[in-house]
């Protein structure tokens, strides 16, 4: 399920996994993602607006709260608060 967070809000769901999040309100003008704490999360992917900014990212949680700031191109910004239950983090990978 893809989480469309492009205009802010907080994001309470998730199981163990990837968080699937569509940044930007369209696929031509993309945002710049800041991270906060920078490692609190892995970018696995991301996907690009036309403009060459990011419209969309998958991202692995390394902590169950951090936040994500979006900033378009006219510098208004965003803020996403990311709250997961810490069941839905993992912090070390299995053997």
């Amino acid at each position: 399920m893809v989480e469309d967070v492009s205009k802010g809000g907080t994001v309470t769901w998730g199981s163990l996994g990837d968080l699937f999040l569509k940044v930007s309100a369209d696929c031509r003008t993309g945002v710049t993602v800041a991270y906060q704490p920078a490692a609190a999360v892995d970018v696995v992917k991301d996907a690009t607006a036309a403009d060459g900014k990011v419209a969309a990212v998958v991202i692995k949680p390394r902590s169950a709260d951090f936040t994500l700031t979006l900033t378009r191109a006219d510098g208004r910004a965003a803020i996403v608060q990311v709250r997961l239950p810490p069941d839905a983090v993992r912090t070390s990978v299995p053997n």
